[in-house]
C-alpha cells in the first residue's frame, strides 16, 4: 500500500507540475499577496485535482458523464474567469503594500476561487483515468481502500508541488526589484488573458461545427 501511496503522489506531482494557467495563477497570486495566500490556492488547487482523482479512481460513472456533457460550460467559465484575472493583473501590475493590505480577499474566497478554476476542465479525470490504469494493472484486487489511497496519494503530491512552488517564489520575491516584479507580473497577465482568450476561441469554433 506504501508503494500505491508514493506511485499516486507521483502522479498528483506530474498532473501539477506542468506550467499552464492555474500554475501562473497560482504564482501571481504569491508574488502580489504573500506566501501565506500562495500557500492557500495551492490547498484549492489540490483539492480540485483530489475531487477528479476520487473521480477516476472510485469510478463514478454517473458524474464522469456529467462532466463531460457541461464541458462547454465549464470551459466558457474558465475562459471567462481566466481572461478577466489576466486584465486585473495587467490593470495593477505592482504587488500590494501595507496600505492596501486590509483589501484582501479572504482565505475562503483564495481557496474557492481558484478550487472552481482548476475544476473548470473536466478533461483532467481522463487523465486520472488513464494514469490510475497504468499504477493498477498488477494489483489482482481493486477496493475502496486502494482507491482511497490513490485519492490521497494525488491530493498530497499536488499539494506537495504547489507548495514548494509557492515557498520558492516567495524566497524569490525579496531579492526581486520592483521594475522585475512589475515586469513579471505583467507577463503573468498576458498570460492569463491569452490563455483565456484561446480557450473561448476554442470553445467557439467546437460550438461553430
Amino acid at each position: 500500500m506504501l508503494t500505491l501511496l508514493l506511485k499516486a503522489m507521483f502522479l498528483g506531482v506530474c498532473v501539477a507540475a506542468p506550467v499552464g494557467p492555474i500554475s501562473v495563477l497560482n504564482i501571481n497570486r504569491t508574488l502580489q499577496k504573500g506566501v501565506l495566500i500562495g500557500y492557500v490556492s495551492s490547498f484549492g488547487i489540490a483539492t480540485a485535482d483530489m475531487v477528479y482523482a476520487a473521480m477516476a479512481a472510485f469510478s463514478l460513472t454517473v458524474a464522469l458523464s456529467l462532466l463531460v456533457a457541461l464541458k462547454f460550460w465549464f470551459g466558457l467559465f474558465g475562459g471567462i474567469a481566466l481572461a478577466y484575472l489576466g486584465y486585473k493583473v495587467l490593470k495593477n501590475p505592482l504587488p500590494e503594500t501595507s496600505v492596501n493590505l486590509s483589501n484582501r480577499k479572504k482565505p475562503l474566497a483564495i481557496f474557492t476561487s481558484i478550487f472552481f478554476l482548476t475544476l473548470s476542465n473536466p478533461m483532467t479525470v481522463l487523465t486520472f483515468l488513464a494514469l490510475f490504469a497504468s499504477i493498477t494493472e498488477n494489483i489482482i484486487e481493486e477496493n475502496v481502500a486502494t482507491s482511497f489511497i490513490m485519492t490521497v496519494g494525488v491530493f498530497l503530491g499536488a499539494l506537495s508541488w504547489h507548495l514548494i512552488l509557492c515557498t520558492v517564489v516567495g524566497t524569490v520575491k525579496h531579492k526581486m526589484s520592483p521594475s522585475v516584479m512589475q515586469y513579471v507580473n505583467y507577463c503573468s497577465g498576458i498570460f492569463l488573458l491569452g490563455f483565456g482568450i484561446y480557450q473561448l476561441a476554442l470553445l467557439f469554433l467546437e460550438y461553430q461545427q
